[in-house]
C-alpha cells in the first residue's frame, strides 16, 4: 500500500451496474487498487447508498452493498469534523462555475487535507476541478 486513494461514488456505482457505459473502466480502476489504502468520506457513503437505492428499488441490497464496502479491511472512513464542514460548504458556495456538488467538494477538501491522497473519479467537472488545485486524478484518461 503506497497510495491513499479518495473514490467518488460514481466510480462504485459504475462498477455495480453492468450496463453502465463506465462499467468495465470501474471494475479495470478498482481491480489497479485493490491493493492500495482507500478512502470514501460520508458525503460519497451515503450518495452511493442513495443512488444503489434509487437505481435497484432495493432497500436491503443498498443496505447490504454498502455494509460490505465499509467491512473492507482497506476501505477507510473519513468523517469531517463541523469546522470541516464548513470549509467544504464555503469551497461550495464559492466555486465559480456552479458545477460541483457539496459531495464534490467534500473530494476536494480531503484530497487537499491529504496532501498525498490520489482522486478516483469520472466526474468531468470534478476532474477539471481536482487537477486546477494540483491533486492527482485517476484515471489518469477517461
Amino acid at each position: 500500500m503506497n497510495m491513499k486513494i479518495i473514490l467518488d461514488s460514481n466510480v462504485l456505482i459504475s462498477a455495480f451496474n453492468s450496463k453502465d457505459s463506465r462499467h468495465d473502466l470501474a471494475i479495470k480502476l478498482l481491480n489497479g487498487i485493490v491493493d492500495e489504502e482507500i478512502w470514501i468520506n460520508q458525503f460519497i457513503l451515503v450518495e452511493f447508498s442513495t443512488v444503489l437505492l434509487l437505481r435497484t428499488k432495493d432497500l436491503k441490497l443498498s443496505e447490504e452493498v454498502t455494509r460490505s464496502l465499509r467491512s473492507i479491511d482497506n476501505v477507510m472512513e473519513s468523517h469531517f469534523n463541523g469546522e470541516e464542514f464548513g470549509k467544504i460548504l464555503s469551497f461550495f458556495y464559492q466555486q465559480s462555475s456552479a458545477k460541483l456538488s457539496v459531495p464534490d467538494c467534500s473530494l476536494l477538501y480531503q484530497a487537499k487535507k491529504n496532501r498525498s491522497g490520489v482522486l478516483a473519479t469520472f466526474d468531468k467537472d470534478l476532474r477539471q476541478a481536482a487537477g486546477k488545485i494540483g491533486i492527482k486524478i485517476l484515471p489518469k484518461r477517461m
